[in-house]
């Protein structure tokens, strides 16, 4: 281990400083006379009683939570958000003070520089050879710097070389995670760079970091790799679920474009859990999701996907996850990664839900289409799109779109309910509808138009209140209806 002198005296940037003050002022704000009821009270440290943070005091404590977070000096408090509760109880119950100098002072730990040491798989180096390659260094594994190898540091075959990092932090663990990121950004970039060699073969550029690492031969622990596996025991339940499962469907040889969308879907779906990349799982599960129910027609194919997932999801199992899941992460993460820019990062729990979901559409996909006989993915997608209870979901999405776009989705779209023998009989969607108060326009067989708000329906009978436009408000007057004179319902 080589450590590169000591640092400064703690001395935390102006940034940490401001927002603590910032957090201090914003805890000691007179509460307002009126209370957002939409902010939240919380249990803070020291102060009897829940206690009332606005919008702009939790701002003030996230903000501060955040640059902490980035801050080398506090990476080794492990409980960073309660001793900030605890800091705006000091700061709301003890006002003649500045509680920021020794808040820092209790906290922030002086950064130290150390090289950590992580073994790579499959990239070989003489014995004595010494490379820098994009800002790290490699050292062969019998190198006299490298560690001794350990039960925790281990430089068996396939290990050919280890990589030198210095890093800088106040957390050894933290510092190692940091310290492999540089390394795999190193090797991303060799690999590239190697590429441009006629005689080195692709799988040649398969070299990795292995999974331990060392800052001398005490300090060295491991990290396991995101794409590792863990043992499964199949039996009882597993082997029970295994054989009553909607995939059972699919053939050896799938002889049908709806089976053989499934199949392509599977493979994807198989993609995303052997591969330890969020971004790339997720896009697997999204050509999954595609090629069961994507239209290559259609322009908005985010909404358009979301929306049958949604659907498919109400006819099989009458509930459904909010399509705006699917659609903001095909927006803001898929989209942004296969057009060039940089995606967002994702979560485990993000990434787990979706293919949660994905392999539940696949399910029901498969049950749908048995149940309708349906041989061609096109027939199963224009079945959905026009579906009894399309209105009836549509209209519940309009009405609770939150900040996803629907309403481009939807625009030029006819919401509309249509009966007699060219259409289908919707009078349980039109049932639904009523206890919406939804304002429509219906059109009779004979061309007449008659408006109002839905009130109820019975076996022969559509009843509406009358609606002033003027006055843009409902009459006590009831339109009856009757369902065998209706031709189409145009929902306003």
């Amino acid at each position: 281990m080589r450590r590169t002198g000591p640092c400064d005296d703690v001395v935390p940037a102006d940034d940490v400083i401001s927002v603590l003050t910032a957090l201090q002022n914003q805890a000691r704000r007179p509460k307002p006379e009126t209370l957002d009821e939409s902010a939240g009270m919380y249990t803070i440290p020291g102060v009897p009683g829940p206690t009332y943070l606005d919008w702009d005091q939790r701002h003030a404590l996230e903000h501060a939570k955040a640059n902490l977070e980035e801050d080398e000096r506090f990476e080794a408090v492990d409980n960073l958000n309660d001793l900030l509760y605890a800091f705006v109880g000091q700061c709301v119950t003890n006002e003649s003070i500045d509680h920021v100098p020794g808040f820092i002072a209790q906290h922030a730990k002086e950064p130290f520089t150390l090289i950590c040491y992580i073994p790579i798989e499959h990239l070989e180096l003489t014995q004595g050879q010494r490379e820098e390659a994009f800002g790290v260094v490699l050292l062969a594994p019998d190198d006299p710097e490298v560690p001794q190898a350990s039960n925790w540091f281990n430089l068996d075959k396939p290990v050919g070389s280890v990589a030198a990092v210095d890093v800088t932090g106040s957390d050894s663990t933290k510092m190692a995670v940091r310290a492999r990121a540089r390394a795999a950004r190193a090797l991303r970039l060799l690999r590239i760079a190697l590429h441009h060699h006629r005689f080195v073969h692709d799988r040649q550029l398969r070299f990795k970091l292995a999974e331990s690492y060392a800052f001398n031969d005490i300090a060295s622990g491991w990290a396991s790799s995101p794409d590792v596996a863990y043992d499964v025991a199949y039996s009882g339940e597993l082997v029970d679920v295994a054989s009553k499962s909607p995939l059972l469907a699919l053939t050896e040889e799938p002889d049908s474009d709806i089976l053989k969308k499934a199949d392509l879907a599977t493979r994807w779906m198989e993609r995303a859990w052997m591969t330890g990349d969020r971004l790339v799982a997720l896009l697997y599960l999204f050509f999954a999701l595609e090629s069961l129910l994507g239209d290559k027609s259609e322009g908005l194919k985010a909404q358009g996907i979301a929306f049958r997932q949604m659907l498919l999801s109400h006819i099989a199992d009458s509930g459904f996850r909010h399509p705006n899941e699917c659609f903001l992460l095909y927006e803001e993460v898929r989209s942004a990664a296969v057009h060039g820019e940089e995606a967002p990062e994702i979560d485990d729990k993000v990434l787990s839900h979706f293919a949660w979901d994905v392999r539940r559409t696949l399910e029901r996909y498969l049950q749908l289409a048995a149940a309708q006989g349906f041989q061609k993915r096109s027939r199963l997608l224009r079945y959905l799109d026009k579906h009894e209870d399309r209105v009836l979901v549509e209209t519940w999405l309009r009405e609770n779109a939150g900040t996803a776009d629907w309403e481009r989705f939807f625009e030029g779209k006819s919401t509309s309910i249509t009966f007699g023998p060219e259409g289908d009989e919707l009078g349980s969607a039109l049932e639904a509808l009523c206890g919406l108060h939804l304002a429509v326009d219906v059109v009779l067989a004979s061309g007449e138009h008659v408006t109002g708000l839905l009130s109820e329906v019975t076996d022969t009978t559509l009843f509406l209140y009358g609606f002033d436009e003027a006055a843009a408000v409902e009459t006590d007057e009831l339109i009856p209806v009757p369902l065998n004179e209706i031709k189409r319902i145009e929902i306003a």
